[in-house]
């Protein structure tokens, strides 16, 4: 039941209780690997972002968005890992 509490619809106006519930989980949980793919590459950048000591790790699978430019900073020094498949280049972005 925990597990799905945390969990939010995916709307564009809900992004701060998605990036809320996040951080509530990561403060419970305490050190932890992100890993997200798609959509949610966002969602786990600014996870790494909000909680930095406590976030050791991001695996982005595939982002289609990444964090909050204005705080990148917080990602120095974290280990991160992009991947990519096969038809990266006809991606329009």
């Amino acid at each position: 039941m925990n597990f799905v509490g945390q969990i939010v619809p995916r709307f564009t106006t809900t992004d701060s209780a998605i990036s809320a519930a996040h951080a509530a989980l990561i403060d419970r949980v305490g050190e932890v690997v992100v890993m997200v793919h798609s959509q949610a590459g966002q969602f786990g950048c600014r996870a790494a972002q909000n909680r930095p000591g406590k976030v050791k790790a991001l695996v982005l699978l595939e982002p289609a968005g990444v964090g909050d430019p204005g705080t990148i900073e917080a990602l120095r020094g974290l280990p991160v890992l992009v991947v990519y498949s096969d038809f990266i280049d006809q991606d329009a972005r």
